[in-house]
């Protein structure tokens, strides 16, 4: 086999083993999140570089991977900046929805984008140093192809097959910008255009890597305090076994039907959930509990207000349950991280502002009274709210906090 041959097998082995390693490392190595299929497609590349010579600097190889990294998260966030409904490529959407979802138009800019850090990057880094300034077309053309293969990786694959395809097709190009074999005229250093950009290229490269590496390790923090809240959570719920059937009262009697500091009360809503136990799911075993939950409206006819007050009487079989739940109303980490005892009315109550902000939004009361676990949220709202529901519940359920 001769030596371009080998090259090219060699660079077709890179693509398609980092295509597979990189996705790997995101899940065996969570820190790394998006920098992993692209640092493991640098290091490949820059693998075969070093068998075939070429490279004067291991710190150019080390500005190659740094910039295969950057790559990926970058051609992603372009992804979802092109895609109209980002919600919707929340985890857990299947290939099948993604495809009806994201704009093939979004696909192609995140190839192209991909691609065009690559080549230039291999360009200014792994190209010899009699390189012009006018070679820097060549990236942005093979850029192109690298959206090209994109659309078709995604149209036919929507899988790791399509970072095979993209990687092994753009590992093939990149001699196009960066012969492994530097001519003979090669001067001994490059134009201070070139120079220049070379620097300004390698300053954005690191400073985006630093950002992306510092936003991946405060995910992994926060998703490890999560699950030491989650573990927690079932730590502490009660047993479910041998409770006494739920003594409900009905919603006219839980609850307070008239009109509050001007508002309306609207028609009640009762609910009994079934309990389920926890095997499988995540989460603590709940008991069989009735709620009766109620609408205060600011006008009569206006039965869902997003300005309203919403409460919710929850009954449960025993007061440890109606604790539980007060104190955990839900599993979503930011409720739980900014879940706050204050002092209202000589109770002491639970707090939730996750959602609210002085701008706008839901803020949350929750407090235990026996057997029963009571939410006031108030909708909509901005600024000062109105304690007149918090007095008139308290003093119908004092806090047993």
């Amino acid at each position: 086999m001769s030596r371009s041959s080998q090259r090219f097998f060699l660079l077709a082995c890179a693509g398609v083993a980092s295509a597979f390693l990189g996705l790997a490392a995101q899940t065996i190595v969570p820190v790394l999140g998006f920098l992993g299929p692209g640092l493991a497609f640098g290091i490949a590349i820059a693998a075969v570089y070093l068998l075939h010579g070429g490279v004067r600097s291991p710190f150019r190889l080390l500005g190659f991977i740094a910039a295969s990294g950057v790559a990926f998260p970058i051609s992603v966030y372009s992804a979802l900046w092109g895609t109209p409904f980002v919600r919707d490529l929340l985890p857990g959407i299947s290939s099948w929805e993604a495809s009806a979802t994201v704009p093939l138009s979004a696909i192609f800019m995140a190839g192209a984008i991909g691609g065009f850090i690559i080549f230039l990057g291999a360009f200014l880094l792994l190209a010899p140093a009699n390189v012009s300034l006018r070679g820097l077309g060549r990236p942005v053309l093979l850029a192109l192809g690298g959206g090209v293969l994109g659309v078709i990786g995604w149209t036919v694959a929507k899988s790791a097959a399509l970072y095979a395809l993209w990687q092994v097709g753009v590992a093939f190009c990149i001699p196009l910008v960066a012969p492994t074999k530097p001519t003979p005229e090669e001067p001994p250093r490059r134009s201070i255009a070139l120079q220049l950009i070379t620097g300004v290229f390698l300053a954005a490269i690191l400073a985006f890597l630093g950002w992306q590496i510092y936003a991946n390790a405060k995910a992994a923090r926060n998703s490890a305090r999560l699950q030491a809240v989650q573990q927690r959570i079932l730590r502490e719920a009660p047993p479910v076994d041998g409770l006494p059937p739920v003594q409900a009262v009905s919603c006219d009697q839980a609850l307070i039907q008239e009109g509050l500091a001007g508002y309306f009360a609207q028609q009640p809503l009762t609910m009994k959930i079934p309990g389920h136990p926890a095997a499988g799911l995540g989460y603590a075993a709940l008991p069989t509990y009735v709620d009766c939950t109620l609408q205060y409206s600011r006008t009569q006819s206006q039965p869902f207000d997003p300005g309203g007050v919403v409460v919710s009487i929850a009954q449960y079989p025993n007061a440890a349950w109606a604790g539980y739940k007060a104190k955990y109303p839900s599993a979503s980490f930011g409720a739980l991280n900014s879940l706050a005892i204050i002092r209202k009315f000589g109770n002491r109550i639970y707090t939730d502002t996750h959602l609210w902000s002085d701008h706008g939004g839901t803020l949350f009361f929750f407090w235990p009274s026996g057997t029963v676990s009571v939410t006031v949220s108030y909708q909509g709202t901005t600024g000062s709210i109105n304690e007149e529901f918090l007095r008139r519940y308290l003093e119908k359920y004092p806090s047993a906090l």
